[in-house]
């Protein structure tokens, strides 16, 4: 083991002088804590050993990040024998089945991210074997039924991603709900995600649920609604209307949710606006009238707000989110805020992120929002914030994060 050790440490530092990849003549650039960062850096199978080199130079490295590369089975196949790692993102290349295979051998990694990777049934099986796995990120790959049914037998996986897999079955529902292991479960853009739905109330193990752009009607919602087991539910772009909204907002353990787009009113909105656990809500793109987005300018519970791109947000509204005490994150990107809506906000000292994105946000409401002290974020991009209002908030000492790209004044 040590003559292997000596090697790698050879082998990277011969590699790493004559490299022609940036990313890895650079690699120490690329470290951040326990994470090596290596995505969109055009990878290739003979880039792996200098990885691995230095891997091994830099134990405390725990995460390797190699999305969005040129990488295949073959550069699977040299990591699966090298790494020695817990978490691996290999997401967005072509690695195969071959590739799904020789990685299902490795012992030492528990959270594998291999999404579009074009992997088949085979790859999948072979996946679904490994008992050391605890979360796996397989989405948009066509591993068809026996693919799902085989990964959802699992009894090790807390976390199981089989979004954009299409051409499912009932089959597929089936095992997904009768899973006792998964904590946490996406099925977005599925053929399958009504299906799921109507049948999740009977799960007694998903706590994170994920439908987005499985466009859920009202009538699923109202079954999913009975699960008393869900904490986190994202029903992005569904079809739920305030009949479901209602139904969502009965259950008793929901602390976050996201319904944008979702066709939501005001009778739906009240019914949220009154969920007294709830931390966090996405109601964007739905078109709520005044009453309703002061109601949940007013929720005591609500830590964290979306509302993007809605029909109109009322000043009355504005008021009542500059005076809330609960909030720490609000996202009203593309809204038509002006900087007198600006300004209100930022009396508010208990947000920390606020996102501003899109708005009509010149040098006032720059100036009101830089005097603001407790503020941690801060995104103003692609308002109408001159020179004056940008070294204002600039001169800001208590903001670790300030996005002020495309402003037109």
């Amino acid at each position: 083991m040590r003559v292997q050790a000596i090697f790698f440490v050879t082998l990277f530092a011969s590699i790493s002088v004559y490299s022609q990849n940036t990313c890895i003549a650079e690699i120490e650039r690329h470290v951040y804590k326990d994470v090596l960062t290596l995505n969109s850096c055009q990878l290739k199978t003979a880039d792996m050993p200098a990885i691995l080199a230095y891997l091994q130079q830099h134990k405390p490295i725990n995460y390797l990040n190699l999305q969005s590369n040129d990488l295949d089975e073959n550069a699977a196949t040299v990591l699966a024998k090298g790494l020695n790692i817990s978490h691996l993102n290999i997401k967005a290349n072509s690695i195969k089945d071959s590739g799904a295979i020789a990685l299902s051998q490795n012992p030492s990694i528990k959270y594998l991210d291999v999404a579009g990777n074009d992997i088949k049934k085979s790859g999948a099986l072979a996946l679904a074997k490994n008992k050391n796995l605890m979360s796996l990120n397989i989405a948009g790959n066509e591993i068809g039924d026996e693919g799902v049914v085989a990964i959802a037998n699992s009894k090790t996986l807390n976390a199981l991603n089989v979004s954009q897999i299409f051409n499912l079955t009932e089959i597929s529902t089936k095992a997904l709900v009768n899973n006792n292991s998964i904590k946490i479960l996406k099925v977005a853009s599925s053929n399958i995600g009504q299906s799921l739905a109507a049948n999740f109330a009977n799960n007694k193990s998903v706590t994170d649920l994920d439908l987005a752009d499985d466009y859920i009607l009202a009538e699923n919602a109202v079954q999913l609604a009975k699960n008393h087991n869900l904490e986190s539910i994202n029903l992005d772009h569904s079809i739920i209307g305030d009949e479901g909204a209602i139904a969502i907002a009965k259950n008793p353990s929901l602390k976050n949710l996201n319904v944008s787009t979702s066709e939501i009113g005001k009778a739906g909105a009240l019914a949220l606006a009154k969920i007294s656990h709830l931390i966090s809500l996405d109601i964007s793109q739905n078109d709520l009238d005044e009453g309703a987005m002061i109601a949940i300018a007013r929720n005591a519970s609500l830590q964290s707000l979306t509302a993007k791109h809605m029909p109109i947000i009322y000043r009355r509204a504005i008021i009542e989110l500059g005076i809330n005490t609960t909030l720490k994150k609000l996202d009203l990107t593309n809204n038509r805020i002006t900087s007198y809506d600006a300004a209100l906000l930022a009396q508010n000292t208990h947000l920390l992120d606020l996102n501003l994105t899109g708005n009509s946000i010149d040098d006032f409401g720059a100036i009101a929002l830089a005097k603001n002290t407790t503020l941690k974020r801060l995104n103003l991009s692609y308002n109408r914030i001159g020179e004056k209002g940008i070294a204002a908030l600039k001169a800001n000492i208590t903001l670790e994060e300030l996005n002020v790209e495309k402003n037109t004044p």
